[in-house]
C-alpha cells in the first residue's frame, strides 16, 4: 500500500490539469513547498519572494527540477525570469517618512547557499513612491537571516545552515567538513541547481560565524568553559578531548582579526 501511493504521488497529471490559483489556465508546474499545481504565470506571482521552493515541471511523462529562476508554460517551453531573495525592507523612507516600498529585481545575480544547497538568485529593490531606493546588500541581507564574510561578498549563507554545521561539526566531531560542502552541492544538483560550493570561503565563513556566537555568549553572560564530560551527555571523557572542545568555539577568532592561516579545531 505504501508503495502504491509513493506511485501515485510520482504520477504526471492528466492533459488539463487546471491551476488551483486563478482555475482558468493550465498547470505545468508542481511546487512541493506549497502542495500545488501552478499555471506559469500564478507560479511567477506566488514564487517571486519564495524562490526557495522546490518546483518541479512534467516532460515526457516524468517531473524534471526547475532552477528558481526558470518557469515553463504548458507547450513546454521554458524561459528566464527574476525572482528575488525574500529580505528585510526599511522601516521608512528617508526622503517622506512612507514605509510602503515596490519590490523589484536588482541586476545583482548572488550566490545564496542553504541547508538545501547553492542558488543562484537576485537581491531585491526597494522602492519608494518619490523615487528613493534602498539596496544595501550586505547590510541588508545580514538582517535577514544571511551572513556573508566580506561587506561586499556576493556569496552568502543561511545562518541556519551554519548553526546545523555547528551541530553536526560539534557532536560528530570526526565529520569532514569538506564532506558537508560536497553533501550540498550533491543535495542542490538533485533538484536541479548545478554549481560549486567554495570550499575555502565556506570553512571561512563558518568559523567566522562560529567565533560571533562565542562572543555574543560572553556579552550575555553564559557560561562557556563547562566540563563537557561532567553533563548528562558527555561528549568527552578525556582532558585533551574537553579542551579541544573548549577551543572549538573560539578557533574563528584568527580569521575574525584579518589571518587566512588554517588552524586545527
Amino acid at each position: 500500500m505504501l508503495f502504491d501511493w509513493t506511485l501515485s504521488e510520482l504520477g504526471v497529471p492528466d492533459k488539463g490539469k487546471v491551476c488551483v490559483q486563478c482555475t482558468n489556465c493550465e498547470a505545468s508546474i508542481k511546487c512541493e513547498d506549497c502542495f500545488a499545481f501552478l499555471c506559469h504565470i500564478c507560479d511567477q506571482m506566488q514564487h517571486f519572494l519564495m524562490p526557495f521552493h522546490h518546483r518541479l515541471y512534467w516532460k515526457n511523462g516524468f517531473y524534471e527540477p526547475l532552477d528558481p529562476t526558470q518557469t515553463v508554460c504548458p507547450e513546454g517551453n521554458i524561459f528566464h525570469w527574476k525572482p528575488v531573495v525574500p529580505a528585510q525592507p526599511p522601516n521608512s523612507c528617508p526622503n517622506c517618512t512612507d514605509c510602503k516600498f515596490k519590490i523589484s529585481s536588482s541586476s545583482n545575480l548572488c550566490i545564496f547557499i542553504t541547508i538545501m544547497g547553492r542558488y543562484d538568485l537576485y537581491t531585491p529593490i526597494y522602492t519608494c513612491h518619490c523615487g528613493y531606493e534602498h539596496q544595501q546588500l550586505g547590510k541588508t541581507m545580514h538582517k535577514s537571516g544571511f551572513y556573508s564574510s566580506l561587506g561586499k561578498s556576493s556569496t552568502f549563507y543561511s545562518t541556519s545552515l551554519l548553526e546545523s554545521w555547528h551541530h553536526i561539526k560539534r557532536n560528530c566531531p570526526g565529520t569532514s567538513f569538506r564532506a558537508l560542502v560536497t553533501a550540498l552541492e550533491s543535495f542542490g544538483a538533485s533538484r536541479g541547481r548545478i554549481g560549486p560550493i567554495n570550499y575555502i570561503t565556506s570553512k571561512r565563513v563558518f568559523f567566522e560565524w562560529r567565533f560571533q556566537q562565542y562572543e555574543l555568549r560572553k556579552i550575555r553572560g553564559e557560561a562557556d568553559n563547562e566540563c563537557p564530560a561532567c553533563d548528562k551527555t558527555p561528549l568527552a571523557v578525556h582532558i585533551d578531548g574537553n579542551k579541544k572542545l573548549y577551543r572549538y568555539n573560539k578557533v574563528g577568532r584568527y580569521y575574525m582579526e584579518g589571518g587566512g592561516k588554517k588552524e586545527v579545531a
